[in-house]
């Protein structure tokens, strides 16, 4: 078996610096194990801090590059890890037994081949615009990437790689908030069973000396937390110890640094402007218009690098009940669409009218006749400016519906990703703005935002504000 075949050669033959300084055999821990075996070749790492995971893939290509043929790639997100890393590989093949020793050709700060084993081991920095072109450089087979969360630009990073030969790649990080490319392929992973991503999560109490004594006599009352934990993992005293003791040392930081939860987390260490809202997504995914319900929908327009999207809402019960999101269509297609799903919940809806808004509006409210005779059927239509001072209020009624009024949403990954996505932040005029964060998407956000804002106006009358519909 291959993994016994790994760990037998890590325990005889490498060798690595503990954290006492001591150099001893590497003996896969329980988590570098598990790491090892279930590895696919899309491999998301999330992890707690030391837990032996930047190690076990190290060792790993190391291995592979030892078997021969191996071209491996390892990129980190700063110099200090990288001479680490560096260091790592060198002690690997400074240690090994003479006899085993291939001869190198090149062995230095980025580079060291192995010509008779035909395999070569390259280590670099990423960040700035060189960084982008990292990892392109030839036919790659093995890609290890470094606290990737942290990369400034991971997706340009790794839309290169990929390409390097169709290599298998493993992408270790602790979290970094709820941004960016790491984050979006770990909830993918986590939503959907189709993603092209494993994600392996390691918490912290996989390390075993994560635990504090208990003095004489000393006994635990848990908390809540604390007892499902231990329900749930099998935590013992000692190990709640070091956490009641971590948690006092590190009182913000502690779920970033030593995670419990593999959403939670992101959410620990990030800056979302909606917060925890795992405990909304329990809308029926599939709905049927009740007769008497009042049904709201919200609309965002968007064509190329955005979408158009439509979420309605029942009015009665508070719930999500379909959702529309689409782009690269011609606009009268989009409208089509639109139309359709809008009158199928006879729903009033607000529409974003800036900028391309206002035309689809116009188009919306009146119906359009298209050059084979039928006709895109009017709905109604409320259009609504977003500016600096209309934003806040829109996006702070969202906050109010999620956390206080008992929205409930459909459990679409797209929509949990822009939520967990969206931020708000002080302008320097004292004033704040509310964004998506790291070139996500909010077009999902705004449409849901329109949709509550829609369903407390209510009491608009339709025909004060279309005048194309009858």
């Amino acid at each position: 078996m291959l993994l016994d075949d790994f760990a037998l050669f890590c325990e005889r033959h490498l060798v690595i610096q503990n954290k006492r300084g001591e150099l001893v055999p590497l003996k896969l821990n329980r988590a570098q194990r598990e790491l090892i075996a279930a590895l696919t070749g899309h491999d998301l790492v999330l992890k707690a801090r030391q837990v032996g995971m930047s190690t076990a893939l190290q060792a790993w290509l190391f291995f592979q590059q030892m078997k021969g043929h191996a071209r491996t790639s390892t990129l980190c997100h700063e110099d200090d890890l990288t001479s680490t890393l560096r260091l790592m590989a060198d002690r690997f093949y400074d240690q090994l037994d003479g006899g085993l020793q291939p001869a190198r050709k090149y062995a230095n700060a980025r580079l060291t081949t192995y010509p008779e084993r035909h395999s070569e081991g390259s280590i670099a920095t990423v960040g700035g615009q060189a960084g982008s072109r990292k990892g392109r450089g030839g036919s790659v087979t093995h890609i290890h990437g470094s606290e990737v969360a942290f990369w400034p630009n991971a997706e340009a990073v790794l839309s290169g790689a990929m390409q390097a030969g169709n290599p298998d790649i493993y992408l270790e990080s602790t979290p970094n908030g709820m941004v960016g490319w790491f984050y979006e392929r770990c909830m993918e992973a986590l939503d959907d069973p189709n993603s092209l991503w494993t994600l392996h999560f390691f918490p912290w109490w996989y390390d075993d000396e994560y635990r504090l004594p208990l003095a004489d006599g000393e006994r635990l009352a848990y908390t809540d937390d604390e007892q499902a934990l231990v329900d749930a993992h099998g935590l013992d005293a000692e190990q709640i110890q070091w956490r009641r003791h971590k948690q006092r040392e590190l009182p913000h930081t502690f779920e970033q640094e030593y995670p419990e939860d593999p959403r939670k987390c992101f959410l620990a260490s990030g800056i979302s402007y909606f917060r925890d809202i795992e405990h909304v997504f329990t809308a029926p995914m599939e709905a049927q218009p009740v007769p008497g319900h009042p049904y709201w929908g919200g609309l965002d327009f968007g064509q190329t690098d955005d979408f158009t999207v439509l979420v309605i809402l029942d009015g009665t019960t508070n719930e999500q009940v379909d959702f529309l999101r689409v782009n690269r269509l011609e606009w009268q297609a989009m409208r089509r669409q639109i139309s359709v799903m809008a009158n199928r919940w006879d729903a009033t809806v607000m529409g974003e009218a800036n900028s391309m808004g206002s035309t689809n509006t116009e188009l919306l409210q009146r119906g359009e006749i298209l050059e084979d005779g039928s006709r895109i059927a009017p709905i109604k239509l409320v259009p609504f400016d977003t500016t600096a001072s209309s934003k806040p209020p829109l996006i702070q009624g969202l906050y109010h519906a999620l956390h206080e009024a008992g929205l409930r949403l459909q459990n679409h990954s797209v929509i949990r990703h822009e939520l967990r996505a969206f931020i708000s932040k002080q302008l320097p005029s004292g004033a704040w703005a509310y964004e998506a964060s790291g070139g996500a998407h909010d077009d999902t956000v705004m449409a849901t935002a329109l949709a509550w804002h829609a369903s407390r106006r209510g009491h608009v009358q339709i025909s004060d504000i279309n005048p194309f519909f009858n």
